[in-house]
C-alpha cells in the first residue's frame, strides 16, 4: 500500500517532513536570535527567549522549543497548532485543497485516512505529537522544563479544538473554568482529563478558551469533517488575538516572572467580536 501513495505524484510537503529536529534547530537559530534581541529591546531583561506561535507556526515552535537547549526556563507561548498533521487534517478548511489532490487519484473516499497515516509516519519527524510530551514536566537530556499558554478558539474552522485539548492533556497543562457558556453545553466534556486552574495568578502551563459566540461561531461536527462556512459559523480562528483581554493575558504571560491571568472576571472567555 505505501507503494501506491507514488499516484499522487511528487508532493513538496512530504519531502519538507523529512527534516529532523536537529535541523529544525539549525534552520531557527537566527530566528532564535532574533526574538532573543526583540525581548531585550522591550526591557524583558530576565527572558532570555521567548516563542510566540500562532496555529499552524505553533507547530514547529513545539519541536523548536522541546529540542533547543538554547531555549532557556523562560515561558512559551503558543496558540493552538494541532499534534498530527493526519489527525486533524480532514477535519482543517486548509486542508480542501490538498483534499482535491488526493481524491483525484484515489477515487475510494475510505483511502484517504488510511493514505494519510501512512504519511504521518513521515511527518512525525517535524510534528508535535513525537514531542510534545517532552515539552513541559519531562524534558529531553540538556532541555529545560517550560511554561506553555494555549489560546484557543472554540470552533476554530483552521485547527481542531478537540486536536488542541488532547495537546493539552500531553503536556500536563490546566485550564480556565468556566470554559464555556451553558449554550456550549454539548461539549461540556472537551477539557475531560484536564485539571481546573483553582488559583490566580497561576505559574503553570495553561490553556484557554475564547468564545466568538453562537451567533456566529457554531460547535464544530465531532465527524473528522471540516467546518462549513456561513454568515452563522464564521472562522473564529482569528478572534482571540483580535480580542484585547488575549493580548493583556499573552503580555503578562510573558512578561518576567510572568504567569497566566484571569481576565474573563471568573467567567467564560469570550471574544471582542461576541455575538449571542
Amino acid at each position: 500500500m505505501i507503494g501506491h501513495i507514488g499516484r499522487i505524484g511528487p508532493i513538496a510537503t512530504i519531502q519538507a517532513s523529512r527534516v529532523t529536529a536537529p535541523q529544525i534547530n539549525s534552520l531557527l537559530t537566527d530566528v532564535s536570535s532574533c526574538t532573543e534581541s526583540i525581548a531585550s529591546a522591550r526591557s524583558f531583561a530576565t527572558l532570555k527567549h521567548c516563542i510566540f506561535g500562532e496555529a499552524h507556526a505553533a507547530r514547529i515552535g513545539i519541536v523548536f522549543v522541546t529540542t533547543s537547549a538554547s531555549i532557556c526556563d523562560s515561558s512559551i507561548l503558543f496558540t493552538a497548532g494541532p499534534l498530527s498533521t493526519a489527525c486533524v487534517a480532514e477535519a482543517s478548511t486548509d486542508f480542501a485543497p490538498f483534499g482535491l489532490l488526493i481524491a483525484s487519484s484515489y477515487t475510494d473516499r475510505s483511502e484517504t485516512t488510511l493514505i494519510l497515516d501512512l504519511m504521518q509516519q513521515l511527518w512525525d519527524r517535524g510534528d508535535p505529537d513525537g514531542y510534545a510530551q517532552h515539552m513541559t514536566t519531562h524534558p529531553y537530556a540538556d532541555t529545560p522544563r517550560h511554561t506553555v499558554l494555549m489560546e484557543i478558539a472554540y470552533g476554530d474552522h483552521q485547527v481542531s479544538q478537540y486536536a488542541a485539548a488532547v495537546e493539552a492533556r500531553t503536556i500536563g497543562a490546566s485550564a480556565h473554568q468556566p470554559a464555556l457558556d451553558p449554550s456550549r453545553a454539548r461539549d461540556n466534556n472537551l477539557l475531560y482529563g484536564i485539571p481546573a486552574i483553582k488559583q490566580y495568578p497561576f505559574h503553570g502551563s495553561a490553556m484557554v478558551l475564547w468564545d466568538g459566540g453562537p451567533g456566529q461561531v457554531q460547535p464544530p461536527p465531532f465527524p473528522n469533517l471540516p467546518p462549513v462556512d456561513s454568515t452563522t459559523n464564521q472562522d473564529p480562528h482569528e478572534f482571540p488575538r483580535s480580542t484585547a483581554a488575549n493580548r493583556t493575558q499573552k503580555s503578562d504571560f510573558l512578561a518576567p516572572n510572568g504567569a497566566v491571568v484571569d481576565v474573563c472576571g471568573g467567567k467564560p472567555c469570550h471574544t471582542d467580536s461576541y455575538v449571542p
